[in-house]
């Protein structure tokens, strides 16, 4: 048996490997999206160090170091194509870099399911990042009412305009953020086992997601909005009968397409942005590009992170 004193110095030690893994993910998202090597370097960093605690956790307390979660091998084996295509990719300098990234996100996804798997410190995790969510939503309706075109203390490029993004340059790598957010605040209201507080977080935060997503102007963050709480409630109404699943599915059919519709007669930016995809833009002619860049390198690629490099050659 473990003595009081011993589990008090593991939970501390563990709690400490936590919040190691969570700075990456919470930080980078308030420093500009951590796109940046300046930005992301010191958070890998950290990312290490917490999964260096953690591997020592194991061998001290003699437990097994890998419990392979869901999608892991998935992971590694992007982990694995990335290091196999570095020899041969275009820019071997970014194709590293790549690599590093995606081991960090492996470390950190190992990391946080070995941590959260016992006891309710899922709970305070998720929690803290709908806080974070809430907060960025909130700084993104006030640039919006303020018409401000900073980020932080940096100005927005004038290409954006005024679609939100809150402490993110890009307003779509932002709309992404407040697409997840919102599919997990409405994942979390029907589900007892996240308690009340969980749920009134979750709630409170998809609740504000839903018009900041609009203020971002990201057609394709609205279409993955939509297609991720279609298949929640289809999952939702699944657990009871296959004739609910079938049910809702209609109901959410119908209601998107009332909230198109209302969206079309009232909202002149809603309007602009669906004429502007359906009567083609730069995306179109970027797309018909990138068919010569694959045709020249169709099974391995140019390798990871060439893309910005590669494309001027193909414009």
């Amino acid at each position: 048996m473990m003595s009081r004193q011993s589990a008090t110095v593991r939970s501390a030690l563990e709690w400490t490997a936590l919040i190691l893994f969570l700075a990456a993910p919470i930080g980078s998202s308030v420093l500009f999206g951590g796109v940046k090597l300046w930005m992301s370097g010191p958070f890998i960093l950290v990312t290490c160090a917490a999964s260096l605690l953690l591997l020592t956790l194991k061998f001290l307390y003699r437990e097994p170091i890998f419990r392979f979660p869901p999608a892991w091998f998935g992971l590694l084996a992007i982990c694995a194509y990335t290091l196999y295509s570095i020899s041969g990719a275009t820019v071997p300098y970014e194709a590293r870099l790549e690599f590093v990234k995606w081991c960090a996100l492996l470390l950190t996804y190992w990391g946080l399911t070995e941590l959260l798997s016992t006891g309710h410190r899922w709970k305070i995790v998720l929690g803290t990042f709908l806080v974070a969510g809430s907060m960025l939503a909130w700084y993104a309706i006030i640039q919006h009412s303020r018409e401000s075109n900073l980020v932080l203390n940096t100005p927005r490029p004038e290409m954006y305009k005024m679609r939100a993004s809150a402490t993110f340059i890009c307003p779509n790598h932002f709309a992404y953020l407040v697409e997840l957010y919102l599919i997990m605040g409405v994942a979390l209201i029907p589900m007892r086992v996240a308690g009340i507080a969980l749920r009134l977080i979750g709630g409170y935060t998809a609740l504000l997601a839903l018009p900041v997503l609009l203020l971002t102007q990201s057609r394709s963050a609205w279409i993955g909005a939509v297609a991720g709480l279609g298949i929640l409630l289809l999952l939702l109404a699944g657990r009871r009968s296959l004739g609910r699943m079938f049910v809702a599915g209609l109901l959410f059919g119908l209601a998107i397409l009332l909230l198109a519709v209302s969206l079309w007669s009232f909202s002149a930016t809603f309007q602009h942005r669906v004429r502007e995809a359906t009567h083609g833009n730069m995306r179109t002619q970027v797309w018909t590009d990138t068919l010569d860049m694959i045709e020249d390198e169709p099974v391995t690629g140019h390798g990871p992170g060439s893309y910005r490099w590669m494309y001027p050659r193909y414009k």
